[in-house]
Parts: structure tokens; C-alpha cells; sequence
């Protein structure tokens, strides 16, 4: 299984990734382009069973173990079993830890965020996208780092940044590009790489 770290610009959140994207995607909508402060936003998604669950760790800690990563297992009131290190207290977590004795768990794609201190990723709730959706936009509250987006309607759906996943991203190729009718034209074509002028009719992420 394909494992990804991912930090924000002062190391205050951290993401590890394990699995595959299903889908790798640059968006020229405004408000994508106003979340990154780029010409577009450059986007991997990740599907989940459920919704990610976030940690407290101090910025100098590495990432987060396995125990920490989610899937649809372990009860969070017996969880404590799999993070008893004081390096690792969970501040928020949804209602599923990872159990690491199910080896169809481990085949799942799963995503672990951790915080240096409690409430450092914070969440904006974006009504301006031009698909008409909401989008829950999360930042590091420190650097301003954006680290996740995730769409109202597709709660086991998390999108990634590319930016900032560590190490080299040529693995993050664009499969396919969306709202090009707002595409600056001096960004010039990506070689195989599918194009809509908006968007798909249905979202390509939600299909797997």
C-alpha cells in the first residue's frame, strides 16, 4: 500500500496518506483559486470510510502512527488501547479508529491528521464554488496552509492539496481538469490530461 506524508508550511498539521488517490485533478474555479492563492488549485482525492480523525502532537513529532488511522473497526471508546502515549492524546475523532488485526481495514485508503496544539486546523464553510455545492475548506490556523478540502455532500471523500504532500509529486499528475473556461491563458496544456469547461455531471470521486 502506497503510504504519503503531507505538512503544512510550520509542520503545526500534519497528514499521512495510505492508499491511492482516486482521482488527481486540477481546478481553475475562483474560489479554488482564492483557497490556494495560486492560478489553480492542484488537487488529489482520497476516499474514506469515514471521516478522518485529528490528533494532537507536538510540530516536531513525526507522523502519526497506524494506530491512528481510520476505518470501520474499532470503537473510539475502546481506541484508547491503540494511543495510550502521552505523545499521542486524541483531542477529536470520530466514532472509528483503525484496528490493525483486519487486513481488509489495511487495504482501505485511510487518512490521519494530527495538530501541534489543539484547534490548530481550523475549517471555513465555502458557499461561493460555482458548482452551487458547499465545501468545508481546512487551513493551518497558524501558517494559513491549506490542507483539506472536503465537499458537504461526499463526507467519505477528503481532497488533498498536492503542495503539500512532501517529497516529489510527479505520481500527482492531473487525470483531468475542471472550470478551464476560467483557466488563465498562460497556463499552458498537461499531455493526456481530460478537460471541462466546468465540471463532470457527476463528480468522478464519488463513482468508486
Amino acid at each position: 500500500m502506497s503510504v504519503r506524508t503531507a505538512s503544512c508550511l510550520c509542520g503545526g498539521v500534519k497528514v499521512e496518506m495510505r492508499g491511492e488517490p482516486l482521482m488527481k485533478n486540477l481546478c481553475h474555479c475562483s474560489s479554488c483559486q482564492k483557497f490556494t492563492g495560486g492560478p489553480f488549485g492542484s488537487l488529489a482525492a482520497y476516499k474514506t470510510e469515514v471521516r478522518s480523525i485529528l490528533s494532537t502532537v507536538p510540530a516536531s513529532a513525526p507522523y502519526p502512527p497506524a494506530s491512528l488511522f481510520l476505518a470501520s473497526g474499532l470503537p473510539i471508546r475502546d481506541a484508547y488501547d491503540y494511543a495510550t502515549s502521552p505523545r499521542w492524546p486524541v483531542s477529536l475523532a470520530t466514532d472509528r479508529l483503525y484496528d490493525r488485526s483486519s487486513t481488509n481495514q489495511r487495504q482501505q485508503q485511510q487518512v490521519a491528521f494530527t495538530e501541534s496544539e489543539p484547534s490548530t486546523l481550523k475549517t471555513y464553510e465555502d458557499t461561493s464554488p460555482e458548482s452551487g455545492g458547499v465545501l468545508k475548506r481546512s487551513f493551518c490556523g497558524k501558517c494559513g496552509s491549506p490542507v483539506r478540502v472536503q465537499r458537504a455532500n461526499l463526507p467519505g471523500t477528503l481532497v488533498i492539496p498536492i503542495g503539500i504532500i512532501d517529497g516529489d509529486k510527479s505520481a500527482f499528475k492531473p487525470q483531468m481538469e475542471f472550470y478551464c473556461k476560467g483557466k488563465a491563458d498562460w497556463v499552458g496544456a498537461i499531455e493526456d490530461t481530460k478537460t471541462f469547461e466546468t465540471q463532470p455531471t457527476t463528480y468522478p470521486a464519488a463513482r468508486e
